[in-house]
Formats: C-alpha cells, sequence, structure tokens
C-alpha cells in the first residue's frame, strides 16, 4: 500500500512539471488570429508559417478579401506559388444604386500569384476566372499547372 502511494506521488509530481513545461512552451509560442474567424493558426505549424489575407486589389472594393483557397501549387523552380480559391466569392456593391446587391464582374474566382524565390511570398499579381473547374471537366490542379506553364 505505501509503495502505490508513493508511486502515486511521484507520478503526480512528474505530471505537474509536465505541465508546467507545457505552459511555459505555449506561453512563449504566439499564435496568429485568422481575420474574422475566431481561430488561430496552431504553434504547431513550421517555423515562420503565417497566415495571409487573400485580397484581390478590387477597384471599387479594394480591401474586400477573397475565401476558400481549395489548392496551391509551386513552380518547379520553388520562385512562384499559385493560390486558387473556389466556392462563394460573392462580392457585393458597396455604394451607389446597387449597394447590397451582387457585383457580377467581381463576383468571381482567383488565382493569387506570389513570388516565393526570397521566402516571404509577396503578391505579384491576382488572375480572375469565372470557373475555376472545381466541378467541371477541368480540375483546379490542372488549371494550375496550366497558368503555371504559361509563365
Amino acid at each position: 500500500m505505501r509503495l502505490t502511494k508513493v508511486y502515486g506521488g511521484e507520478l503526480m509530481s512528474t505530471l505537474l512539471r509536465i505541465s508546467a513545461v507545457a505552459l511555459a512552451l505555449s506561453a512563449a509560442v504566439r499564435s496568429q488570429v485568422i481575420p474574422n474567424t475566431g481561430q488561430q493558426i496552431t504553434p504547431l505549424a513550421p517555423s515562420g508559417a503565417k497566415f495571409m489575407p487573400l485580397i484581390p486589389g478590387l477597384a471599387d472594393n479594394p480591401t474586400w478579401v477573397a475565401g476558400q483557397a481549395v489548392t496551391s501549387i509551386s513552380s518547379p523552380d520553388h520562385k512562384t506559388l499559385l493560390v486558387l480559391t473556389s466556392g462563394y466569392n460573392r462580392v457585393n456593391y458597396t455604394s451607389g444604386p446597387k449597394a447590397g446587391s451582387r457585383n457580377p464582374a467581381d463576383s468571381n474566382e482567383y488565382v493569387f500569384v506570389y513570388d516565393i524565390s526570397n521566402g516571404a511570398p509577396v503578391q505579384k499579381q491576382v488572375l480572375q476566372v469565372s470557373d475555376t473547374g472545381s466541378s467541371s471537366r477541368t480540375p483546379a490542379p490542372r488549371l494550375l499547372t496550366r497558368i503555371l506553364r504559361r509563365r
């Protein structure tokens, strides 16, 4: 009986030390908040990983953020990264008589082109595509591969 109590005490002491170390590590690692979601990127993400909003820079709505990034591809030389969005990128007019109704010219899918040759991604271009092919005969990865070949 006494052996069980000592073993239990040692086990509890070890667990408390492990918990203290885990708390110290989690406090030292800062997570990044993903805007408008209440979510955070895990502290276990690769070193230097960042969440970057996909802002296509629309002339009539420059701060609008695209959503639903579904796939990405890196060029064979690892200098270019393409990120494809899909889903419900529906943009509404923000002012004027049509305010609040859908703006069909901006309600597209997007391919974001990044220069990744120096480590940190730098947005170089945004391509609007009316249909990414995610559900048609041209699967999304094939679309991105075609775009990379043309660059």
